[in-house]
């Protein structure tokens, strides 16, 4: 029964903390770059800074357009992939720090019609928030920015693994119930292997 409730609740666990949140982390040194990866295939692409347009990219027609953000924290930052979407980020700060998102949209795929906005809006210091819109595909990043420790060594911290943190806690927490569960095991065997003894010897004794 308690094995069984241990089953369960670990797998709550793991599923609301790792597959629960789709964020790929990034942990970066303050000056360097870095690279936000995009592997699907795409007609559009469009980039987002907490649901903040900085750039994007129709295949069809051409067009690319990179934004400056909100105080320009962007202007002269931003590169992108043209081939494979993928967006880097250049000189980082803490500014930069934050979730940034791949909106993809493959019009021959899946017969969506959407249009990319004219030419005339991808001046770089127009500032256009996320709409809500179908998309094929979004692909999520969370960046974290640290400062320079130790003669420029940087100090990673766990998200920079490649997981997201909600999930480095909540393998954290299964890691530490099944060391508990465990434990309570071995004591419960114990104690019946001792009554076991007990019971036989003073059937011994009758």
């Amino acid at each position: 029964m308690i094995f069984g409730y241990f089953i369960l609740t670990l797998c709550v666990l793991l599923v609301d903390g790792v597959f629960g949140d789709t964020d790929e982390a990034k942990s970066v040194l303050k000056g360097s770059a870095v690279t936000l990866e995009n592997q699907e295939q795409y007609e559009v692409i469009q980039w987002y800074f907490n649901n903040i347009q900085i750039a994007q990219f129709d295949k069809d027609v051409g067009e690319r357009c990179l934004y400056d953000g909100e105080g320009g924290i962007f202007r002269d930052r931003l590169k992108v992939d043209y081939e494979t979407g993928s967006l880097t980020i250049t000189n980082i700060t803490s500014e930069h720090a934050g979730h940034y998102e791949a909106v993809i949209i493959r019009r021959q795929a899946s017969g969506n019609h959407y249009s990319l906005h004219t030419s005339t809006n991808c001046v770089g210091t127009i500032i256009r928030k996320k709409q809500v819109r179908i998309a094929d595909y979004t692909k999520k990043f969370a960046v974290n920015v640290n400062e320079e420790h130790d003669k420029g060594s940087e100090k990673l911290p766990a998200t920079s693994l490649g997981l997201p943190s909600n999930a480095v806690a909540g393998i954290s927490v299964a890691v530490v119930m099944v060391v508990a569960v465990a434990a309570g095991i071995i004591y419960h065997c114990c104690r019946n292997s001792r009554k076991n003894m007990e019971i036989n010897r003073e059937e011994e004794v009758l």
